[in-house]
């Protein structure tokens, strides 16, 4: 059986869509269940497929540009959160440095 890619969409501490690949369904819902948990930080135990539906080469790359997008526009999020004291840390202009220059080289600024 030849692998095929899958756009699924993961909820479980957070909701968030990935790209996996898998020679089945059942096995691309697991990637993505291992995708999600690296990628929030969510517990692996929480996580339940949504949605799933195989994607072409094209849809994908075009996919990928959008959810980078969306994942440089929520470090600017934190940082801002940082900077404005929303949320407090010690180092948090610093911390917020880090997000928005991640964000930044993640748009090729």
């Amino acid at each position: 059986m030849s692998e095929k890619t899958y756009a699924i969409l993961v909820m479980g501490t957070v909701e968030r869509r990935v790209i996996v690949s898998g020679e089945s369904l059942a096995e691309a819902e697991a990637n993505a269940y291992s995708e999600w948990s690296n990628l929030t930080g969510g517990h692996i135990g929480t996580a339940e497929s949504v949605e799933a539906y195989e994607v072409e080469q094209d849809v994908i790359n075009s996919y990928k540009e959008d959810v980078m997008e969306e994942y440089a526009n929520a470090l600017e999020h934190w940082a801002n959160c940082f900077r404005d004291g929303t949320l407090h840390d010690a180092y948090a202009n610093e911390i917020a440095y880090l997000l928005e220059d991640k964000a930044h080289d993640i748009r090729g600024d």
